[in-house]
């Protein structure tokens, strides 16, 4: 008889940040990095945002939408560009 302590492995953690973000999607890009999109809390308003992260975590670069917008998936694109999936919603 195993126990349970004894039969999981713990895996490596190269790096580990905290990001004040909600992540709708995300992707490992060719270098190492990743790319993210999802909803940002901030004081100076909440909004969606996407960014690009380094192979260590670090923020390479983040854009924000202004209005309603609802990013649910990022592909990285045969040109090493970033598309963003989702919808954009207007109130009239």
């Amino acid at each position: 008889m195993v126990s349970g302590g004894d039969a999981l492995c713990q895996p490596d953690t190269l790096w580990t940040k905290v990001y004040r973000a909600e992540i709708e999607g995300s992707a490992l890009l060719h270098d190492g990095g990743y790319a993210s999109t999802g909803y940002k809390w901030s004081n100076d308003g909440d909004s969606y945002v996407t960014g690009r992260l380094d192979s260590e975590g670090e923020i390479v670069w983040e854009n924000r939408f202004e209005g309603i917008m609802f990013a649910n998936e990022v592909i990285e694109a045969p040109d090493s560009g970033i598309a963003i999936l989702g919808n954009i919603g207007i109130y009239q």
